[in-house]
């Protein structure tokens, strides 16, 4: 579409993680979400800006997300759960496992959530 807007929500990675960080902390999550990539808001904004969006909005909003995965750490201790992933695959399992390693990628700020809203006229 030539013109329009684009309002974009993901988890991304912080600016200037080392590969070191980026292996521990945020691989497993990527594997665990079958995502191939993370990338920074920063680097979204640019990619933006470069096809001719202007940025109306864009925000880091990880500090309201991290309970989430509070909650989602007590909810996968719950035995009853992993029978059900055991029984849908390991894809499943994958994800119910990483949870935790989303948790501490965000709590010490290597993995982010953020918004952008985009518009092209």
């Amino acid at each position: 579409k030539n013109k329009g807007t684009f309002v974009f929500g993901d988890w991304m990675v912080a600016d200037g993680l080392s590969k070191k960080d980026k292996q521990k902390y945020v691989q497993p999550v990527l594997d665990g979400m079958l995502m191939p990539h993370a990338y920074s808001l920063d680097t979204y904004i640019s990619w933006f800006t470069k096809h001719g969006y202007r940025i109306i909005y864009a925000e880091d909003i990880t500090e309201p997300t991290k309970k989430t995965w509070d909650i989602a750490s007590s909810i996968i201790k719950k035995p009853s759960l992993w029978k059900v992933a055991y029984q849908h695959g390991q894809d499943l399992v994958h994800f119910l496992k990483c949870i935790k390693d989303m948790r501490a990628g965000m709590q010490k700020g290597f993995l982010k959530y953020g918004v952008v809203v985009a518009e092209k006229k």
